[in-house]
């Protein structure tokens, strides 16, 4: 299953599975919600379309169309869980939108909605989507594969590798993803708090990337290269057996195993949010020229950097005195080892510490979210 987690006075979690369900396989939405002042009521959703084309898909006549589920708690509760599956599934070719609407015991609604491809697909090569933020509701047609609700997205799409063992086609893969999107992208603070621009598909070829050491090229093909070709976009090629694995432009590789997660968030942080490295590398990580970094060319650009911040009162590791040189290199980093931040311990940070960006690199995660509104 996959999910999302809304902060707030009313934190909400929905999740639906199984990713991109076949035609006539049951889909079942699952719904966790608390809030301090108790909830009084959840209502669910769910508005059934047929692509027509890739960039337009309208109401399916006699499709599934609005609220299929309401839950009243006469006396409010602080927490709740609720299930609700429709045992038909849906037809061949469709786009699945759903909403979750909370109301909590002093009348504040709050909702959310994602959307997710089943049963076949019509087109080809380009990747198919299993965790979208889509309009819904407007019966007369719903643009799906551009930008909503005036919010630029960050397109990751996950590639299985090729050759793979286990991911004999790229269905295979699906698991895998369930859990990272559940376990561990979606709950991650770095994303979450930028998650109306995060959409996540899958693609239906296979991709490869080599061993960080081998001295052999990323090879992907030409719908992965054009749906990551825009700034932000990443491509995750997945494999299961172990590798070095690195970043080269927009695509990432990993394994998809739970100790992995950090070596992803890693590369992210290069592809997405163009942080460098607080290690010593070769050749030496590059200086950013914007004011939002975590290395500087200079110890004085590192200094003004944490003491502008520090004024700010943003966050923690803001001291001057945190500035660090990065050995061997003629380079500073703004975060000290304590601050265990992903880019510089990547997979191997403390034990029971879950990978995270340190104050420096997740700032610039928000300005990045910043510059897409």
């Amino acid at each position: 299953m996959s999910g999302n987690l809304l902060q707030g006075a009313t934190d909400i979690y929905t999740r639906y599975g199984p990713l991109h369900p076949d035609a006539g396989t049951a889909v079942t939405f699952t719904i966790h919600a608390s809030d301090p002042t108790g909830i009084s009521e959840v209502q669910l959703s769910v508005f059934e379309y047929e692509w027509t084309t890739l960039d337009n898909a309208v109401a399916r006549p006699g499709g599934t169309w609005g609220a299929v589920q309401s839950w009243p708690f006469p006396t409010p509760e602080n927490g709740i869980s609720r299930t609700f599956t429709i045992t038909a599934g849906f037809p061949q070719h469709s786009l699945i939108c759903f909403s979750v609407d909370v109301l909590n015991a002093a009348g504040v609604q709050t909702s959310e909605k994602w959307a997710f491809a089943a049963g076949g697909w019509s087109f080809g090569s380009v990747p198919i989507p299993l965790w979208i933020r889509p309009p819904v509701g407007d019966s007369s047609g719903l643009v799906a594969s551009t930008e909503t609700e005036n919010v630029q997205y960050i397109h990751m799409v996950f590639i299985p590798q090729s050759g793979d063992s286990v991911y004999m086609t790229p269905r295979h893969m699906l698991p895998d993803i369930d859990n990272l999107l559940f376990n561990h992208f979606l709950p991650n603070p770095a994303i979450k708090i930028g998650e109306k621009h995060w959409a996540f598909h899958y693609s239906n070829e296979f991709g490869f990337i080599p061993d960080w050491d081998a001295n052999a090229p990323i090879k992907v093909t030409s719908a992965q290269y054009n749906a990551t070709n825009i700034n932000s976009n990443v491509g995750l090629i997945l494999h299961t057996k172990p590798q070095r694995d690195w970043a080269y432009g927009h695509f990432v590789g990993s394994e998809p195993g739970d100790a992995n997660f950090g070596t992803m968030l890693h590369e992210i942080g290069h592809s997405v949010f163009h942080l460098a490295d607080e290690y010593t590398t070769s050749p030496p990580p590059d200086a950013s020229a914007t004011l939002f970094h975590n290395v500087y060319a200079k110890e004085s650009e590192c200094v003004m950097y944490l003491f502008w911040n520090k004024a700010e009162g943003v966050g923690d590791y803001w001291d001057p005195s945190f500035c660090r040189p990065i050995p061997g290199t003629p380079m500073w980093r703004v975060e000290p080892e304590a601050a265990s931040c992903v880019m510089l311990v990547g997979q191997f940070g403390p034990a029971g510490v879950p990978p995270h960006f340190a104050s420096s690199c997740f700032r610039r995660a928000r300005y990045i979210y910043d510059q897409l509104e």
